[in-house]
């Protein structure tokens, strides 16, 4: 069974020169953690996205380590625990780049060592980017507008309301004629517009919007109704004779919410 190699101490890795321990080289740095406190000084061995030498190199007074050393062994030696904070690489990479340098050196050609440290700054820089993004606030999609139905346009002409034979298109829909020819009177809220009584439309002056005292219509007057198309027959008004006859033959009719003389 082979012999385990002992972790090096703080000591065993100082610079010959400077007697520090910051050593870097391609993607690699082994450095002194003193944040425990002075009297337990440990070793940190990290993976870095960055350029350095191949071989082992003081960053104090740029100490070169001599290939196949007993010191870069012993640097070498120095184990990664945990994630790696500078690269953000597990340890498990660095176990593998550790693995390339160190095992057989002399069979290890320069090409497949530069692969190596390549693939490991390429996971490294990936890892980064994952870790930064992560920490951008999400931000929630805007819903796309839904379309809104609008309300079709009031009516102006009579012609619509006094020919139509089907109710079910117009009613409901608001109308604004201005100004309308008062045809005939047939009571204190009830009268006919329109040209002639071939073209003509039943109006009727809706007194919860309107009193009647406020207006009076008379035959001959032009006349600006707002209101809405209803459908015959008409309920809860006081109708003449002749008005039921007449709108026997009318499928509609004008509800006015406002009624204003313009001529008399």
């Amino acid at each position: 069974m082979p012999r385990r190699t002992a972790a090096p101490s703080v000591d065993d890795i100082r610079c010959p020169g400077c007697r520090s321990i910051a050593w870097r080289r391609a993607g690699e740095r082994v450095v002194e953690d003193d944040s425990a406190g002075a009297e337990r000084h440990s070793v940190r061995h990290m993976l870095v996205s960055e350029h350095g030498p191949w071989d082992w190199t003081c960053a104090r007074c740029g100490y070169a380590v001599k290939a196949g050393s007993r010191l870069e062994h012993q640097i070498s030696n120095v184990q990664a625990r945990g994630p790696l904070r500078a690269g953000g690489v597990l340890t498990g990479l660095g176990d593998v780049l550790e693995r390339w340098r160190t095992a057989g050196r002399g069979a290890q050609s320069v090409a497949t060592t530069a692969v190596v440290v390549a693939v490991v700054a390429i996971a490294a820089a990936w890892f980064i980017v994952r870790q930064a993004s992560s920490d951008v606030p999400r931000i929630a999609a805007t819903p796309r507008p839904t379309a809104v139905a609008t309300a079709p346009r009031p009516l102006t002409g009579l012609s619509a309301i006094a020919r139509a034979t089907d109710a079910g298109p117009l009613v409901g829909r608001s109308v604004e004629l201005d100004p309308v020819l008062v045809e005939s009177v047939t009571g204190d809220v009830t009268f006919w517009v329109g040209s002639s009584r071939a073209e003509r439309t039943f109006v009727i002056l809706d007194e919860t919007a309107q009193s009647e005292l406020s207006v009076k219509v008379r035959e001959g007057q032009l006349v600006r109704i707002v209101g809405t198309v209803e459908r015959t027959p008409v309920e809860g008004s006081d109708l003449t004779a002749a008005d039921e006859q007449s709108l026997d033959e009318e499928v509609l009719y004008v509800r006015a919410r406002r009624v204003e003389v313009v001529e008399e």
